[in-house]
């Protein structure tokens, strides 16, 4: 008789007591929308799971089940917390409760290997999941963080605005540079005004790179303009022997939009 047909044997009615013990110690579980019933069919799953590897020499099938419940919940924002303690629990019972089933030391000795190895592998599928989940909303959260902090604004026909916040480091100038040249193709843009306003200095680095955005820019036929250089900017600008002569800057953001928009045959007057 093999270990998992005696395991599936019992897997309801072990899958019920789980249930009723999770929801008297995981206070977690008392707060998930779903009645007993749906959790009993859950479990039911995830046990049926187990009992299917203890007769796989590689097992995976638990350790599968496992890695995709726990993506699905840390993608729900679930804490991991409260699966992890169902699953430690089950396997504690589970495993008692089948090693009642045979008598043989020999037979023992060799259940206990194998669940050993399925318990395992599948808590391996459970960390894997949840970190699967929490890099991908690592990289999404980092995508808002980027786009948020490289705001590009169309503020009239064919006419973007840049403005750039905070210190610029080489990584942020690249994606800058990247997230910018995209915008431009997309919108068709024929002016583009980078507003330094809002940076509070700039080094070697970060000026080349924006003289690499500006003529980046130009091959794509769009003219850049660069408003709000403060004096310190402009100075260390100077001593760093950058030359700006062949590039349009303005004071602020209105003036710069007013050239971009005399540039397209618009002017702004009043009514």
């Amino acid at each position: 008789m093999s270990f998992g047909s005696v395991f599936i044997a019992m897997e309801e009615s072990m899958s019920h007591q789980l249930v009723d013990r999770a929801l008297v110690e995981i206070p977690g579980y008392r707060k998930i929308p779903l009645t007993k019933q749906q959790l009993t069919q859950r479990v039911l799953i995830t046990v049926h799971a187990f009992g299917l590897d203890l007769d796989e020499p590689e097992p995976h099938f638990y350790r599968t089940h496992l890695e995709e419940g726990a993506y699905q919940r840390a993608m729900q924002g679930l804490p991991i917390d409260d699966f992890e303690q169902l699953v430690l629990l089950w396997h504690q019972r589970g495993v008692e409760m089948l090693m009642e089933k045979f008598d043989q030391p020999s037979d023992k000795l060799a259940l206990l290997r194998q669940a050993l190895k399925v318990i395992q592998s599948g808590l391996a599928g459970l960390y894997r999941g949840y970190d699967r989940a929490r890099i991908g909303q690592l990289d999404r959260q980092q995508a808002i963080l980027s786009e948020l902090a490289l705001p590009i604004i169309p503020v009239y026909k064919h006419i973007l605005a840049v403005p750039l916040i905070g210190v610029i480091d080489s990584s942020r100038a690249q994606q800058m540079i990247e997230r910018l040249l995209e915008e431009i193709t997309n919108l068709k843009a024929q002016m583009v005004i980078l507003d330094l306003t809002g940076v509070p200095l700039i080094d070697t680095g970060v000026a080349h790179h924006l003289l690499k955005t500006v003529n980046a820019a130009r091959l794509l036929g769009a003219q850049v303009i660069i408003v709000g250089i403060r004096s310190e900017i402009a100075q260390t600008m100077v001593h760093l022997g950058i030359d700006l002569s062949e590039i349009i800057t303005r004071a602020n953001l209105q003036a710069g939009l007013e050239y971009a928009l005399a540039c397209s045959g618009f002017a702004i007057r009043s009514l």
